[in-house]
């Protein structure tokens, strides 16, 4: 019995074209470099409780160490409170003020005063609290504006020094 030959060609010198492959490339990549230069990742440094970080800004904040700064953050209030030498508590109602992230930096702005040689604050925020709230207070919390008073501290070595933020170290509470 002869057997007939299989009805597939074996092509065994065939060729691949990569053309397909080759523009497609030729359009990616520039596609990607372009979207590259427009993802900008923006970072706050910022310590949580318990780390070695937060045991470093302590040591760090000798005088008016006795004296903790928070702000707790909900979906309807920020609670400033100071606790240490005096004890302070006041709440911004976020439905009734109209801008309540200024009030709350003309308060830090005056614990600042009170206090100029702290450079911690503690942020508490719920857990239902939105992501852009945090941020936002949080830069609150770190950043002196151009119409605010001047603010003098002390150096390590005792000399006066015109303070660029309120509370560079931030410490974030249980998220």
């Amino acid at each position: 019995m002869i057997k007939k030959g299989s009805r597939r060609s074996h092509n065994k010198g065939g060729e691949i074209d990569v053309t397909p492959v080759m523009n497609l490339f030729v359009v990616l990549i520039p596609f990607l470099l372009f979207s590259a230069v427009f993802a900008k990742i923006a970072v706050i440094n910022i310590s949580l409780p318990g780390t070695g970080e937060e045991q470093e800004i302590i040591k760090n904040n000798k005088m008016n160490s006795n004296v903790q700064v928070s702000v707790g953050v909900s979906v309807e209030r920020l609670i400033v409170s100071v606790s240490g030498e005096v004890n302070y508590q006041n709440e911004i109602l976020l439905d009734n003020e109209p801008e309540p992230l200024l009030k709350l930096h003309k308060m830090l702005v005056q614990v600042k005063e009170a206090f100029p040689q702290k450079r911690d604050i503690l942020v508490i925020p719920d857990k239902k609290v939105k992501y852009e709230m945090i941020v936002n207070v949080l830069d609150t919390a770190r950043l002196l504006l151009p119409d605010d008073p001047e603010i003098v501290s002390l150096d390590d070595q005792g000399n006066k020094v015109k303070l660029q933020s309120l509370f560079p170290d931030v410490i974030m509470g249980s998220i």
